[in-house]
């Protein structure tokens, strides 16, 4: 860049300062030596005069005066000036500063949308893999796994009647002590409500067993269940495969036994007989022992391609609605079997509780002289199947199982 010249003719013939330095010639003797520079305007040849940048900071560079009045400038150019006055480049903005404040809105709203979508997935997924998949069970060796088949006879709907008079099947062995095996029986117990319902949700048919007179009186043996709303499947039942194709439902339910005072805890005692069919009513004032088997499995068979024998009979029972009123209920025109099973070693703790019966279906629980319940838990025989496999786990196990299965035809 060229920078203006001056005459060094044309600056006034004013001296310049002297400078003075003082060296030192040895480190022992200090002799002075002065230096003097005298300038004068004769002997100045034409040059120029920078001024240090670190002295600019307008649009003409800072005055350096010689002496107490000259002065020399050196001005900038105009890019120079152009450049001083430039701004400097702002940092790079991300995207999201670069958008519109609709494009952010949108964008906040797509992501709340996809959080929503992600969240409601996952909670759906569990429940779609319960329902999809079928409940896991304990596979009873005595009542083997029944084959799912197409079944295209339908069944009828509405409420029916089961009596359990015909016993196929009993065996208390799950109970170690002979003296204890009366809380497991199959008899007496009084005829049931099956009420076969349609399921417009589900698509198929739910059946509810319930008690056939809720207000009766309290009698020794089996009492009502307590069974849940279960959804029918059509299987072939591999005990009976030759009754064609039915309608199968499993559960667990929690059964309720009572029994006379002297039936638990005597030594072989035969007071009271498991085969008498007809439910004696149990007076108010007894005492008597109240037996649970919790989580006993229970399953049930509709052969509907094979006809009761009872198909036209009605009985009249309590209105489930009122039970003032009175309607009749005509007997299940299928043949059914129901069978219930406690497993060894595979049960919940069997127990009994000695209660007093006050009437009107009211127990009451009984205390010894210290104030505490009188209950007895039952010795359940414990698992005896591991290392058994196949056939010979189901031949193995029958004599450790708690069985009763009826056949209603």
């Amino acid at each position: 860049m060229p920078f203006p010249r001056r005459s060094a003719r044309s600056i006034s013939s004013q001296r310049l300062r002297s400078h003075r330095t003082s060296l030192s010639t040895s480190h022992g003797t200090h002799t002075p030596t002065e230096a003097s520079c005298r300038i004068s305007p004769s002997r100045v040849e034409d040059g120029i005069e920078l001024v240090p940048i670190e002295r600019q900071n307008s649009a003409s560079a800072k005055q350096i005066a010689p002496g107490q009045e000259e002065k020399e400038v050196v001005p900038l150019s105009r890019l120079d000036l152009e450049i001083s006055r430039k701004p400097l480049p702002s940092l790079p903005q991300s995207r999201w500063n670069r958008m519109s404040v609709k494009h952010r809105i949108l964008t906040i709203l797509c992501i709340q949308f996809c959080m929503v979508l992600t969240i409601g997935l996952s909670l759906r997924a569990p429940r779609s893999k319960s329902a999809s998949s079928p409940a896991k069970q304990t596979v009873s060796p005595v009542a083997p796994t029944p084959t799912p088949i197409q079944l295209d006879t339908p069944i009828k709907h509405g409420a029916f009647l089961i009596p359990f008079g015909n016993v196929q099947q009993q065996s208390s062995a799950c109970v170690a002590q002979s003296n204890e095996s009366s809380a497991w029986t199959c008899k007496p117990r009084r005829a049931v409500r099956l009420s076969l319902l349609p399921s417009e949700s589900m698509n198929v048919t739910l059946v509810y067993i319930e008690s056939l007179n809720s207000s009766a009186s309290l009698g020794y043996g089996i009492q009502d269940p307590n069974f849940p709303v279960m959804p029918l499947s059509t299987v072939i039942d591999p005990q009976y495969p030759n009754h064609g194709g039915a309608y199968y439902f499993k559960s667990r339910y929690d059964r309720v036994t009572l029994l006379k005072e002297e039936q638990i805890g005597a030594i072989h005692n035969n007071s009271f007989s498991l085969s008498q069919d007809e439910v004696t009513d149990i007076q108010p004032g007894s005492t008597l022992w109240q037996c649970f088997f919790n989580s006993t499995s229970v399953e049930g068979y509709l052969y509907v391609l094979q006809n009761a024998t009872s198909t036209n009979q009605t009985l009249p029972c309590e209105n489930p609605h009122n039970s003032t009123n009175t309607v009749m209920v005509s007997f299940l025109p299928y043949v059914m079997k129901i069978t219930e099973e406690q497993l060894p070693g595979k049960t919940q703790a069997a127990y009994c509780n000695k209660v007093r019966y006050l009437g009107n279906r009211s127990l009451v629980t009984q205390f010894d002289g210290q104030g505490r319940p009188i209950s007895m838990n039952l010795t359940m025989l414990g698992s005896q199947l591991q290392g058994v496999e196949g056939s010979q786990k189901r031949q193995t196990s029958l004599q450790d199982f708690c069985q009763c299965q009826w056949l209603y035809q």
